[in-house]
């Protein structure tokens, strides 16, 4: 028997007893066993509403217990899909998608941080169009909403009306009549609260982080070029469909999938890298000689199938061997990543830029016959020619 009805019951049993045995006594008649038979079963009844209070309260416990085990289930789920995938565009997309289908809220927008327009840009999102994603846009310069703070501050933030949060956000959801207080923005960062990069004491921006309003930066640009700078993005989620509240609980386990998402989001940024240095030459930046091999042979055979033209473009610079003898190494590298540039800026997308070696480069030009593989090494000639490589 539950220990939180055993006293109940017994209580009910002992009432039923006691007037079972009175009547059975034959000890009253009339009016006087109404009246009996009434007080008894008020008595009877009180304790039954007592149990049945307790019962519900119980009930509403185990249920928020169930609710919560599930919650965690399927944010375990969640954080075990996006971990096991090593695209980054793909985990990206599953962290949205994974919050709504798999944790069960009705709408999520990723944000990530780009540090070179020094801005938070929606990326994905599920539960809305992407061109509602894309709308999400903040400056981290100028800004000072919640979306700004989660970012510098590392924490998150529910979003009520009294909250001061990006104009962009709060038309976008004033929009759809949604709850604000059915809002929640979690910052997307591996970093527990008090061990953010600007709170260790061998930052070397520490001073001028904390300087400025508390929030955490002074000198952004040091910030977002610092390699201990952890907060990926944001997370913004809400219910404005269901207009369900999100709880202290649901609060907590978002930011715990945010860290399991932030986790992700590296390891897929480390694979990619990982594999981009595999196949780039590091100097120039351009594909390597391997790389070049793998994609013509692919292009050669895409063109047969569809029979279509291919063009190789082979290039040298002259005489670099004496320019290297004469100026030094790191001026001849400069010469060579000059000319990569040149090359990247004069290739369409489906064409490579490669260096074949050495001060030999290569392009392979798709869709392209004879006369446009010369017009396009003609027009890389001259303007190699007019840039700074030959005032080094």
């Amino acid at each position: 028997m539950s220990r939180y009805n055993s006293w109940e019951l017994l209580e009910i049993k002992r009432i039923i007893e006691e007037v079972t045995k009175d009547l059975t006594r034959d000890k009253l008649s009339g009016e006087k066993k109404f009246t009996y038979i009434s007080k008894k079963l008020g008595q009877a009844q009180q304790v039954i509403d007592k149990l049945i209070t307790v019962t519900e309260d119980n009930g509403v416990l185990c249920w928020r217990e169930h609710c919560a085990r599930q919650e965690l289930q399927a944010i375990q789920r969640a954080s075990a899909a996006i971990l096991e995938n090593l695209e980054l565009e793909q985990v990206l997309e599953q962290i949205a998608v994974n919050v709504t289908e798999g944790i069960g809220f009705d709408r999520a927008v990723l944000l990530m941080v780009d540090r070179e327009k020094k801005a938070i840009q929606g990326k994905y999102a599920s539960g809305m169009t992407k061109e509602e994603a894309d709308e999400f846009y903040v400056s981290l310069e100028e800004d000072n909403g919640l979306l700004y703070r989660a970012i510098w501050e590392g924490r998150s933030f529910n979003i009520d009306d009294e909250t001061e949060i990006s104009e962009i956000v709060i038309n976008q959801y004033k929009e759809i009549a949604c709850h604000l207080n059915s809002v929640v923005v979690v910052p997307v960062t591996s970093s527990l609260p008090g061990n953010f990069c600007w709170q260790r004491k061998g930052c070397i921006n520490r001073k001028a982080c904390l300087e400025k309003k508390g929030l955490g930066v002074k000198n952004i640009d040091h910030c977002l070029a610092c390699e201990d700078f952890d907060v990926l993005g944001v997370l913004t989620v809400d219910n404005c469909k269901s207009n369900r509240p999100i709880t202290g609980e649901n609060l907590e386990s978002l930011q715990l999938f945010a860290q399991n998402a932030a986790i992700a989001i590296k390891n897929a940024t480390l694979h990619r890298t990982i594999q981009q240095m595999a196949i780039t030459d590091s100097l120039t930046g351009l594909y390597n000689h391997g790389f070049l091999h793998d994609f013509l042979g692919r292009e050669i055979a895409n063109a047969l199938r569809r029979d279509e033209f291919i063009a190789v473009v082979m290039l040298d610079l002259d005489k670099f061997k004496k320019f290297n003898d004469t100026h030094g190494h790191p001026l001849g590298d400069k010469v060579l990543k000059q000319v990569a540039k040149i090359l990247m800026g004069n290739t369409r997308k489906g064409d490579l830029a490669a260096r074949y070696g050495g001060e030999e480069f290569t392009l392979v030009l798709t869709q392209t016959g004879a006369e446009g593989a010369m017009q396009v090494a003609e027009r890389i000639r001259e303007r190699s020619s007019r840039s700074s490589i030959y005032r080094v």
